[in-house]
């Protein structure tokens, strides 16, 4: 995730479960 959201400071667990959701559901994962 710090390839794409890598001017967050520290990734909240919460915002990595949305980011798989949606890679998942984007089918990139």
């Amino acid at each position: 995730y710090a390839e794409r959201y890598g001017r967050t400071p520290r990734p909240n667990p919460s915002r990595v479960v949305i980011e798989i959701a949606l890679t998942r559901a984007m089918g990139r994962g």
